[in-house]
């Protein structure tokens, strides 16, 4: 799993979030940021992202919501700025399963998403890049992971824009005192370590 950012409760990174996350005519700045967020740490650091799990990503990805399933939640718009760099063929959906509607605490489960027969070519055999926009408990994001493995994938990475931190979760305090002041975004998501542009565009 990879974060590209922090998204701390109560300060700017999480009402940017918590603004994305409403979808709302409001919200146009804040999903606007989140898409420029993802665009531009890919651009910086897909390689690292890859290459810290073994092999390239072939597939991508992303977590279909229940209340806005298909093509219509503002995520999807989310996996475009990651799939730049993927051709068509890299693309694929996930449906909803049979137990999407089962309570978060019930953990990851394998049917809570689906691979329809027709994306099974684009999963099998592959490493399928999951794009998520926030990784709360990762119930979800780990469901979907669970689900394009058991469809044959071989290494399935969360790509998620901004992991939540709430100082009443426990080890988050911690956590949050831990991280930088101001956001860096040539610090690599995958690595920890700073990645200079024209290094990173050449490749």
């Amino acid at each position: 799993m990879v974060p590209l950012s922090y998204a701390v409760d109560r300060q700017q990174s999480g009402f940017t979030m918590y603004g994305y996350k409403r979808m709302q005519a409001s919200s146009a700045d804040n999903k606007r940021d989140v898409k420029l967020l993802v665009l531009g740490m890919m651009y910086l650091h897909r390689h690292c992202i890859s290459e810290t799990a073994g092999e390239p990503w072939t597939g991508i990805t992303f977590v279909p919501s229940q209340g806005r399933p298909g093509i219509s939640h503002p995520v999807v718009e989310l996996a475009q700025q990651a799939s730049t760099w993927a051709d068509d063929e890299a693309k694929l959906l996930l449906d909803l399963g049979s137990n999407i509607g089962a309570p978060r605490g019930d953990g990851p489960l394998p049917d809570r998403f689906a691979v329809a027969e027709e994306w099974r070519s684009r999963v099998e055999g592959r490493h399928v890049l999951v794009v998520d926009d926030t990784w709360v408990s990762g119930c979800k994001s780990q469901s979907a992971a669970i689900t394009l493995k058991a469809a044959g994938a071989t290494r399935v990475t969360i790509l998620s824009a901004a992991r939540w931190l709430d100082r009443q979760y426990p080890g988050h305090d911690d956590l949050i005192k831990a991280l930088p002041e101001i956001f860096d975004p040539l610090v690599c998501p995958a690595t920890g370590s700073k990645c200079a542009p024209a290094a990173r565009g050449a490749r």
